[in-house]
């Protein structure tokens, strides 16, 4: 990568390396399983993800009929689990702790695979290269992620991680048989704004995504130095000025007062995310 990159800068051409996200089972864009079985061409941004169905392994004689049970001494080498078999899936890519590699490289541009993603993962995902890139440039430690970068992207969906080929090391080079998909932290609501109650507290307006409770400690998820901080909910209040001890209507928008002080809830955006610890 460094030498393409060193080379291409010559005549003025950047180059963009892949660090993130879902990948194809095949390389070079030589899938076409999902234009065969659906008619939607992967080659044209139409995927279906079709290596993500579940598959069965069965024995055939030549000519093709499938043997109703597998010879009794023979086993075949594959991974299941409750939901079934899945000997096309791919692993994630993952090249966060490996960034300074990377930007040593001489690279312009990261890729992030975005494809039928939530803005939960994107803000999770993008919030965490874009901080870490600016951390190896400047030279100055993000307190906010306090190295953990790791563990930030581990919080968004994703299933098991692999190097791919950047890293010389068979562990983390193998990239097949990976299964569902698991994340460390829920997506719970998104930030719409800020306001003053009748009695002057500040109050975070905050449109609900999945249940939460008065009591129960939240983290946010932010672009500012906000991210990563945790407060409690004191009280909720919906729209109708009733209160709310139990949010779990998709959708509602709910004024919420946080046990932080007010200089730190100024820092919250539009956009901004509540998660769970």
């Amino acid at each position: 990568v460094e030498e393409i990159s060193s080379g291409l800068k010559k005549i003025g051409v950047e180059t963009e390396i892949f660090v993130h996200g879902a990948m194809c089972i095949s390389y070079s864009g030589r899938c076409l399983l999902s234009s065969y079985l659906t008619g939607r061409d992967g080659n044209r941004g139409a995927c279906v993800q079709a290596c993500r169905f579940a598959y069965s392994l069965v024995e055939a004689d030549a000519d093709n009929n499938i043997y109703s049970a597998m010879r009794k001494d023979e086993k075949y080498p594959i991974g299941e689990d409750e939901r079934g078999t899945y000997i096309l899936n791919s692993k994630d890519m993952c090249l966060i702790d490996h960034l300074d590699s990377v930007v040593e490289s001489g690279v312009k541009s990261l890729k992030i695979e975005g494809r039928m993603k939530s803005p939960y993962y994107l803000a999770t995902v993008i919030n965490a290269y874009r901080r870490k890139i600016d951390e190896i440039v400047s030279g100055k430690k993000d307190k906010t992620i306090d190295g953990k970068y790791f563990e930030e992207v581990c919080k968004s969906s994703h299933r098991e991680f692999t190097t791919g080929f950047l890293i010389d090391d068979n562990k983390t080079r193998q990239s097949t048989h990976s299964t569902h998909q698991t994340q460390d932290a829920e997506f719970l609501g998104v930030v719409k704004g800020i306001r003053k109650s009748e009695k002057g507290k500040l109050e975070v307006i905050i449109e609900m995504r999945n249940r939460f409770k008065t009591g129960d400690t939240v983290e946010f998820l932010s672009p500012s130095k906000l991210h990563n901080s945790r407060a409690e909910i004191k009280k909720m209040t919906n729209l109708k000025g009733e209160e709310v001890l139990d949010a779990k209507r998709v959708q509602e928008t709910l004024f919420v007062e946080f046990d932080a002080s007010q200089k730190a809830l100024e820092l919250l955006q539009e956009g901004d995310i509540i998660r769970t610890c």
